[in-house]
């Protein structure tokens, strides 16, 4: 089953667990269209469901992972939230099948960086974009204001990391 979009969505999420399926209702909540998928298919009708509830959010599920990959507009980008290890490479191996050169998998989890190393390399074989892990600044800020970050632009994507402790401010 799927639940069709009228246009091709400009991005989709795959993995909707606790952290998948909120990301998407907020992205749907901010106005733009999401496609989204899981493995298991109940947490795709449930996803829809409650977008439904929420405000009628532009939340389209796929239960399978070529309908769901479709339905992205070119280039693809996918947010990727799913268990750290095999259901990382399952999932990648998974969409990648039906991705095309310049696509990108977002990965949203938190993975130990020998893996996502070896998972860029592979994708860049394939012609294919494997972002991050993500490291959300906002998890990491100290809100004491002891650190403060730098933007460090790498081509065709960005990282924020640790520069330097804040300047003590002198009244």
């Amino acid at each position: 089953m799927a639940y069709q979009s009228p246009k091709l969505t400009r991005i989709g999420l795959a993995g909707l667990a606790v952290m998948g399926q909120n990301l998407a209702l907020n992205i749907a909540e901010k106005g733009f269209p999401i496609s989204v998928y899981n493995r298991t298919t109940s947490k795709v009708d449930e996803t829809v469901e409650r977008a439904k509830k929420e405000g009628n959010l532009p939340v389209y599920g796929f239960h399978d992972p070529e309908s769901f990959v479709n339905s992205i507009q070119k280039p693809r980008v996918i947010i990727m939230l799913v268990k750290a290890g095999a259901p990382v490479d399952q999932t990648i191996k998974t969409l990648s099948a039906y991705m095309e050169k310049g696509d990108c998998i977002i990965d949203g989890g938190n993975e130990w960086y020998e893996n996502t190393e070896r998972r860029e390399k592979a994708m860049a074989e394939l012609g294919l974009q494997e972002r991050l892990p993500a490291n959300l600044v906002q998890a990491q800020r100290d809100y004491f204001g002891a650190h403060t970050y730098e933007r460090v632009d790498i081509p065709g994507s960005f990282h924020t990391e640790w520069f330097k402790l804040a300047k003590k401010i002198n009244n």
